[in-house]
This record gives C-alpha cells, sequence and structure tokens, in this order.
C-alpha cells in the first residue's frame, strides 16, 4: 500500500467550544500533529479557560474561550439545532474556510449561500465523491495512528 504523509498543519476554530460536542472535538484534536486550534468560540463563557468548565481537559487543552473568531482552515460549528444557520448569517466566513456542521442544520437541505453542505453518513451518500473522498482520508490516517 502506498504511504500517505500529509504535511500542511490546519488551523482549526471551534464554535460552541464549550458544549458537549466541542468538548469532545478538543479533545479529539488536541494532540493532532497537524492540527492548531486557533480559537475556541463561546458567546456565554468567553473569557473563561476550557479547562475550568472541563476539568477533565486540563492536561488537554488550557485555552480561554472568547467570542472573537479568527481566520481559519477549518471551521467546526458544534451548535444546537437552528443555531449553525443563525451563526452564519451573522458571522460571515471565507469561501475558502472548509465549514463542518457536527449539528444538524444542514442535514437534509445542504445549501447556504454559497456553501453546499453534504451530510456525511456513506449509507446515504454514498456516490458523492467528497464523501469517499473523506472516507478515504479517515482511512488512510487511521492506518498511519495505529
Amino acid at each position: 500500500m502506498q504511504s500517505y504523509e500529509y504535511k500542511n498543519e490546519k488551523t482549526v476554530g471551534i464554535v460552541g467550544a464549550n458544549g458537549y460536542t466541542g468538548s469532545e472535538l478538543i479533545r479529539l484534536l488536541a494532540f493532532h500533529p497537524h492540527v492548531t486550534l486557533s480559537f475556541l468560540y463561546s458567546r456565554s463563557n468567553s473569557g473563561t479557560k476550557i479547562s475550568d468548565l472541563y476539568p477533565d481537559l486540563t492536561t488537554v487543552c488550557d485555552q480561554l474561550l472568547t467570542n472573537q473568531t479568527e481566520d481559519v482552515d477549518i471551521l467546526f460549528l458544534c451548535l444546537p439545532h437552528k443555531e449553525s444557520q443563525n451563526w452564519l448569517t451573522q458571522n460571515p466566513v471565507k469561501d475558502e474556510t472548509l465549514v463542518i456542521d457536527l449539528g444538524n442544520d444542514f442535514r437534509l437541505e445542504g445549501n447556504f449561500g454559497n456553501r453546499n453542505f453534504i451530510y456525511g453518513l456513506p449509507e446515504i451518500n454514498k456516490n458523492n465523491w467528497q464523501v469517499l473522498k473523506a472516507l478515504l482520508i479517515r482511512d488512510v490516517l487511521q492506518q498511519q495512528f495505529n
């Protein structure tokens, strides 16, 4: 099998970092060798360390939550139902930023402005090249870390 080496470090922002999904995403990305957590966004807990909300993250991430965003390569939305659409309406994001919504705002209707969201469940979108590409990258990275 051909070896795949990923060399480009990606900057990541997490909106809704203070919720359960956001905190678990922090745990997954904190030690990834090619990811830098640029910002952890929270309206309600801005100025608080994420580890003060989740003591189990003390040795993982001690970053402050903020209500300010930055330009990043990848933006994760970890917001409740209908909040991702609202957040994107109020906070324009560069076209080249990959936006991944971990909520359910775009599961059935995947268009928002000039963005086309695709529900990543392979059983539903098994012929979509973007879903297949994501699965391939996942499988290659999984082999690297096992």
